[in-house]
């Protein structure tokens, strides 16, 4: 299996500049800080100072991993759970390793090319 070490390094890195910029702007934040706004663009919703970098950091840490995690976990699914085009082509027994392989790959260069435009 052929490693992707550029979109590794790159989320390494995207990750490292968030946690950055997440500790730098730490101290700007006052105690309360206004989390949900509604309609009209007033605060109605509340978080401390504490809990909001902590959401912040694990939501910034799990939501880049969701799309690829996805992308992983539908090779164990039935193939009756799948709903692709020609399925039965797709997922033949001698095909469905490498539609599977190709899906995750796609996912990486996809977020790639995203990043390249």
């Amino acid at each position: 299996m052929k490693i992707f070490r550029t979109p590794a390094f790159l989320l390494v890195l995207l990750y490292s500049c968030f946690f950055a910029h997440l500790a730098a702007s730490s101290s700007h934040l006052p105690e309360r800080v206004a989390t949900h706004f509604d309609a009209r663009g007033r605060p109605d919703g509340w978080m401390s100072r504490t809990e909001h970098l902590r959401f912040m950091a694990w939501f910034g840490l799990a939501f880049p991993l969701f799309v690829p995690v996805i992308v992983y976990v539908i090779r164990f699914l039935p193939d009756r759970l799948l709903n692709l085009p020609n399925r039965d082509y797709w997922l033949a027994p001698g095909r469905r390793t490498e539609t599977m392989a190709y899906l995750f790959r796609r996912n990486f260069l996809s977020c790639r090319m995203r990043f390249n435009q």
